[in-house]
């Protein structure tokens, strides 16, 4: 379970100061073409802990180990809001986890910006191109 991510976060990996022109949100709809183009352009790819889905939405076999390992080959990082997505243990086949990888300063700020536990989780995915 990850510690939640709320929209004043949000706001903050949206648009920082020294992002403002450089950076845009893309939401695909599919993790496989988003995290395509993190990958072509840079940015970060979040798919947090939710109210609804305090455990995450993306299934740590099919989704979270794959892409992480791609991003991590790639020179970026991914976490699970509390963890290196890749050490993870699943107990279950179908485990969940939230998950945000990108490149390595992306994800760094991302890791930054987490906010203390007991605050509210909004956000689904953004995505944040250069």
């Amino acid at each position: 379970m990850s510690d939640p991510f709320d929209f004043q976060v949000c706001g903050k990996v949206q648009i920082p100061d020294r992002w403002f022109i450089t950076k845009v949100s893309r939401y695909i709809g599919s993790m496989v073409a988003d995290v395509h183009r993190t990958l072509l352009y840079g940015g970060i790819f979040l798919y947090p802990a939710d109210k609804k889905s305090p455990n995450g939405k993306l299934r740590v076999l099919y989704e979270v180990f794959p892409m992480s390992f791609l991003m991590e080959q790639a020179g970026g990082q991914s976490f699970t809001g509390k963890e290196r997505a890749l050490d993870l243990v699943p107990n279950k086949i179908h485990e969940r986890s939230p998950i945000f990888l990108g490149s390595y300063d992306d994800v760094e700020e991302t890791r930054h910006s987490m906010p203390q536990k007991g605050r509210s989780n909004e956000l689904i995915i953004l995505i944040l191109l250069q």
